[in-house]
């Protein structure tokens, strides 16, 4: 009981012990979800969706290449119409589709031997 009122006498606010109590339960809920999923078996096995592999065979190309994209897409003005919120949403979007198309008709002609 003498630490208790210790406490609620040096305390400047009780908001101050509830912020804390509720960043010590935070801290250990992440903690105990974190190892619980450090526990949680891996499924070596899986199906691989082509798309996605695809993509993770270009992503370095995309990588090196997308201000191209983006340059042209400003150049032609191609995002002026399209509200400032969605800009970023569309040009991502376009970016990934013109660079996988570019990297599918590389790889599907000669230019993946002198390339790639």
């Amino acid at each position: 009981m003498y630490i208790l009122s210790n406490i609620v006498l040096h305390a400047a606010s009780l908001d101050e012990y509830a912020v804390t109590i509720n960043k010590i339960l935070t801290a250990l809920i992440s903690i105990s979800l974190f190892s619980t999923l450090v526990k949680l078996p891996i499924k070596t096995e899986c199906k691989r969706n082509k798309y996605v592999s695809f993509l993770s065979e270009t992503s370095y190309a995309i990588y090196l290449t997308h201000f191209v994209f983006i340059s042209i897409f400003t150049k032609l003005s191609v995002i002026k119409s399209i509200p400032l919120a969605m800009e970023p949403f569309v040009m991502v979007i376009l970016v990934v589709i013109c660079e996988s198309l570019l990297m599918y008709f590389i790889k599907k002609t000669r230019l993946k031997k002198v390339l790639l």
